[in-house]
């Protein structure tokens, strides 16, 4: 699987995590301290991600995510947005944290974002890291923040709740698939060796596992 088509793959499920979520903000003065934030946190990593770019190739970062000192924390941070947002569905209550969750960005978003910085240096010699940066990450809380305020417009604010953090909770647990395909899609182009061939399967094993342990999770609650 081309590694391109993964990168978009990634870069459109959080953005359409994002949108829903600030669009579950439905009174306008939340709406706006919502947006403000995530703009503020979002183009900060751009900035950092695109600053990155100018000193890791794409064969560097490949090696990052090859790393068990990587995608196992990477994996684990997944599974706590999986969590957090899952427990936030349950329990009203705890829907304040859904708003510092939103906030967090997660280890795949940070990959393939990333990894939109470097194609953006990569087809363009008059852009710097920090510029490719500033541009991306305004173009993305833009785009984010005008599709969170027309999804408002269409959607009820309570009726839509569940279905957005179930939708939430979906997207982190299932984008951590992209890591073992995306090492997987690479392979060829890099230098073979039996610890990247290891970590790979390793992470694939890993990333299943929490899958089914979901699925399991879930089969058994609805049991009676």
């Amino acid at each position: 699987m081309d590694w391109l088509f993964l990168l978009l793959l990634g870069l459109v499920l959080f953005f359409v995590r994002d949108v829903l979520l600030l669009s579950s903000f439905r009174e306008q003065g939340s709406f706006l301290r919502a947006t403000t934030a995530y703009a503020a946190i979002f183009v900060v990593a751009f900035v950092l991600l695109g600053t990155a770019a100018d000193f890791v190739s794409r064969e560097e970062a490949l090696k990052l995510i090859g790393d068990v000192r990587l995608w196992v924390p990477a994996v684990l941070l997944h599974g706590a947005l999986w969590l957090g947002f899952f427990q936030a569905k349950r329990d009203p209550r705890a829907r304040r944290w859904m708003f510092a969750l939103t906030l967090i960005p997660a280890p795949v978003f940070v990959y393939c974002a990333g990894g939109l910085c470097w194609l953006a240096l990569a087809s363009s010699h008059a852009l710097n890291g920090t510029t490719a940066g500033v541009l991306l990450g305004a173009a993305w809380v833009a785009l984010a923040a005008a599709g969170a305020w027309w999804a408002r417009r269409f959607s009820s604010a309570e009726s839509q709740a569940g279905a957005i953090l179930d939708f939430a909770a979906a997207a982190n647990l299932s984008a951590i698939l992209l890591l073992p395909l995306h090492l997987q899609s690479e392979q060829s182009a890099l230098v073979e060796s039996a610890f990247h061939g290891k970590t790979s399967a390793m992470a694939l094993a890993a990333t299943v596992g929490l899958i089914g342990a979901s699925f399991l999770f879930h089969r058994l609650r609805r049991a009676p």
